[in-house]
């Protein structure tokens, strides 16, 4: 019958503590003690708490503990809880966070949940009421601070969405005033350079007596029409050439418009 390998054991529990000592750094805890006066017994308190049904309550000799677990870790065991521990002069508060979450808002969730308990048990607890004035000054103390945090974090993101909202707007006015003037300059060059080609075709084509002359010729053999396009395609001169001296041929009484 084989031995069990007992380095392959060994391993496998090196590296589920080193599992459960990575998660301990990752979640946080405090703790805090209230004294307190029972005016009951603790069999009391415990028949209160018990009725709780989304917290575990647990009942020893002189004390009841209650356990409301939030998550729990790769082992079943609570990871984010919340422990209260009633005792005869003492109520002890435990309760952990987890990565990511502020212990500031960890802490009033855990005062409200405690409140609300001592409230159930108000016949069976007397409490100092200066600790519970100091509980409460310290729950908007730091309900204050949580505040102006969040405050100053929306105001700093709404600064900054506000900065790139103003400069997008700017650089689309920039945009746009250089589309309107690209739009002017190219008219402005469309129009110079038909005026240069018109010129030029003067120049170095047909005069306008000639170009007449040759439009008559072929509105006679094309029976009084003329396309424009095909003309100035066959003669090598600019259509808007065409039309102008068509114009002048009308103006003068050389032609007639149907």
């Amino acid at each position: 019958m084989p031995l069990p390998n007992s380095s392959a054991s060994s391993t496998k529990e090196k590296k589920i503590e080193q599992q459960e000592e990575q998660q301990k750094q990752q979640f946080g805890a405090s703790k805090f003690v209230l004294p307190v006066e029972l005016l009951s017994s603790i069999d009391s308190v415990y028949d209160k708490l018990i009725q709780l049904n989304s917290i575990n309550t647990i009942k020893s000799d002189n004390k009841v503990t209650i356990l409301n677990v939030i998550t729990r870790d790769i082992n079943k065991k609570p990871a984010i809880f919340t422990m209260i521990q009633f005792e005869e002069n003492f109520i002890t508060v435990t309760y952990t966070y987890g990565p990511g979450m502020s212990p500031k808002k960890k802490f009033l969730e855990t005062m409200s949940f405690l409140l609300n308990i001592l409230t159930i048990l108000k016949d069976d607890y007397k409490v100092d009421v200066s600790l519970i004035n100091q509980l409460l000054t310290k729950i908007l103390d730091e309900l204050k601070d949580f505040a102006d945090l969040k405050y100053e974090a929306l105001h700093s993101l709404y600064d900054n969405l506000n900065q790139q909202y103003l400069q997008a707007l700017k650089e689309l006015k920039n945009l746009k005033d250089a589309n309107d003037q690209l739009i002017i300059d190219n008219y402005n060059l469309k129009t110079k350079n038909n005026q240069l080609i018109a010129k030029l075709e003067k120049f170095t084509n047909l005069s306008d007596d000639v170009l007449k002359a040759k439009i008559q010729e072929w509105i006679i053999a094309n029976k009084g029409e003329i396309d424009i396009i095909e003309f100035a395609k066959v003669y090598n001169v600019y259509e808007g050439r065409v039309e102008e001296i068509l114009r002048q041929l009308m103006d003068e009484g050389f032609l007639e418009s149907k």
